[in-house]
């Protein structure tokens, strides 16, 4: 009978590990989309030619 009572605490504690690691994982899923969204949006924003200057075009610096 303690062996079944054993097995059955080891199987919440393992169920309450395993809910555990699903909100984290769901956590960091959520995490990885937005961060993916910010770099779509900057490489869009690098990639905009009205925000690249050419060398050509630049002024050099005050102490040239």
């Amino acid at each position: 009978m303690d062996r079944i009572v054993e097995l059955e605490k080891s199987s919440a504690f393992h169920e309450q590990q395993l809910e555990d690691l699903k909100e984290i994982v769901s956590g960091q899923q959520r995490r990885i989309k937005k961060l993916e969204e910010r770099v779509e949006l900057l490489t869009a924003k690098v990639s905009d030619e009205s925000v690249v200057i050419d060398l050509e075009d630049e002024e050099p610096p005050p102490h040239y």
